[in-house]
């Protein structure tokens, strides 16, 4: 794990395309270092997409990121994709009904179709 909670692994990359792995805390306390590691993929890819089920933890900073994120690589034309979301990443989306913000597939699997109650009824 990274000196602050959080580590990415770059999994694949081939023309122009990367795709990432997070894994561990999105929070205000690496909030800085993470927001530079993972906008530096947008800035050097055509198309990203980043695996979030590695993220173990997601604040308001850590949802901030992942928005600011998005935007960016929109205001750069590029694909930037979030898929396999972990509970942590799909808890902090519902918290703040951000589902549409993002446009990404979430799939919930069969054991939280329940926990995730309204957010499953949508996708199901």
């Amino acid at each position: 794990m990274g000196e602050q909670g959080f580590t990415i692994a770059q999994l694949a990359a081939s023309h122009g395309k990367c795709v990432i792995r997070v894994h561990g805390r999105l929070t205000i306390h690496n909030a800085k270092n993470a927001f530079g590691a993972l906008s530096a993929y947008i800035n050097q890819y055509s198309q990203i997409a980043f695996d979030l089920s590695g993220v173990e933890a997601v604040d308001t900073a850590g949802f901030q990121i992942l928005a600011v994120l998005k935007k960016e690589a929109e205001r750069q034309n590029k694909v930037l994709k979030f898929f396999k979301h972990s509970t942590a990443v799909i808890d902090i989306i519902e918290l703040y009904g951000a589902v549409g913000l993002f446009r990404d597939k979430i799939v919930v699997n069969g054991i939280n179709r329940f926990r995730y109650g309204r957010l499953a009824q949508s996708f199901f």
